[in-house]
């Protein structure tokens, strides 16, 4: 097992290659499952660390990545979860999702695409770009429903994808800014321009507690209900008309700090609602916090949400779940901000956990948060990629 970072970073390297070993970037190095497969959210995570740590062998399997998933888009302009090929790089089997189709997919290829094509100039990959994009843009703006720049999406949708946040959820209005303002930096468009800044307003009133002048989406009872809440003490993950679920969301948070979408007063009440749950954990941040116990009134909707097997336990899986990935974006948005003392504190964490000797499970999905037991799947790229990311940021 790796000991130091220069060991672990060598290693984590040698992940995302054994995972690129055929036509792009499978999910894992192990040729297990759907995990030999290339994922539209993977690849991106994936591909942004091959990007920003200059990884240049790899290059050809990110361009690959980004090709085979636009090749087998759908009609509307959705970029599937993920896509199986053969020894000759030929598609043997295009997925859009379980029970529902994953939201989340479309606008990590748009990001993974333009950042590519930033790096690298290369033509195709503008083509592409320029091609789907407004296709994606497109059916975002669809799912509004109502033309108040926040999509309405379905449970089971994105990254937690046996959690419970649906309708109005935050991670994915974070990344469908993110996808437009790359998008903007290498083709300006005006409309989209006023649609990122659109989402944005509509994000600070409904997820970070600021008064604007975006439509409201909350219920009359829901504004009485947040009208006394801080990011010091509430963080809304997701909210519908009939429920708001009141969870700190790692990787939100990661992105909302890494976008730069809050002024510095709110990105200090956020970083005192993160020590404070580090402090009760120093092993890393949990997917989403508090965990959701068996007496919570959430548990049975959580139990009733899961393929294969339950896995969300309470510490377990996106319920408390400690994922490098989701530490290594909130490292790297902290970083933004110049709270260095607290990013190194989470690379840290990363980094011990990554040391435990487990040769087992290396590079494993996730960390327990109970006994920082290394669990799910083992030699994952969303991992390594979290490790190189966090890495590269906070040296």
């Amino acid at each position: 097992m790796p000991t130091n970072n220069a060991t672990i970073f060598s290693a984590a390297i040698n992940v995302l290659q054994q995972a690129s070993q055929g036509f792009g970037i499978n999910a894992s190095a192990l040729k297990t499952d759907n995990y030999n497969r290339i994922w539209a959210r993977d690849a991106a995570v994936s591909g942004l660390a091959i990007l920003q740590n200059n990884v240049a062998a790899l290059y050809k399997n990110v361009a690959f990545s980004i090709t085979i998933l636009q090749q087998n888009a759908f009609v509307n302009g959705q970029i599937p979860s993920n896509v199986a090929v053969d020894i000759n790089g030929i598609t043997t089997a295009v997925s859009f999702g379980g029970p529902v189709g994953r939201t989340d997919a479309s606008f990590w290829w748009v990001i993974l695409a333009c950042q590519y094509y930033k790096k690298t100039s290369n033509a195709a990959i503008q083509e592409l770009i320029i091609q789907q994009a407004p296709k994606i843009f497109t059916l975002a703006t669809n799912w509004e429903f109502n033309g108040k720049h926040l999509m309405y999406l379905p449970i089971s949708s994105n990254w937690a994808d046996e959690y419970i946040t649906s309708g109005y959820v935050l991670y994915d209005q974070l990344l469908r800014y993110w996808a437009l303002q790359c998008y903007n930096a290498i083709h300006i468009n005006q409309a989209y321009t006023t649609k990122a800044g659109q989402i944005k307003d509509s994000v600070l009133q409904h997820f970070c507690f600021v008064n604007n002048n975006a439509p409201t989406l909350f219920t009359d009872s829901q504004k009485n209900i947040v009208a006394n809440f801080t990011l010091q003490s509430n963080f809304i993950a997701s909210f519908t008309p009939g429920q708001i679920i009141d969870k700190y969301d790692c990787w939100s948070i990661g992105l909302l700090f890494y976008l730069k979408i809050i002024n510095n007063n709110l990105a200090n009440n956020l970083v005192g609602a993160i020590e404070s749950q580090l402090a009760k954990n120093p092993n890393g941040l949990p997917a989403f916090w508090p965990l959701i116990n068996q007496t919570h009134a959430l548990y049975p909707q959580l139990k009733s949400n899961f393929s294969y097997r339950f896995k969300n336990k309470p510490g377990h899986f996106h319920n408390g779940g400690i994922w490098p990935v989701t530490n290594g974006f909130l490292a790297m948005g902290l970083m933004q901000y110049n709270h260095t003392k607290l990013a190194n504190n989470i690379f840290t964490s990363i980094k011990n956990n990554l040391i435990i000797p487990a040769q087992n499970n290396t590079f494993a999905e996730y960390f327990s948060y109970n006994n920082n037991n290394p669990c799910g799947t083992s030699n994952l790229c969303f991992t390594a990629a979290g490790y190189l990311m966090a890495y590269k940021a906070t040296q």
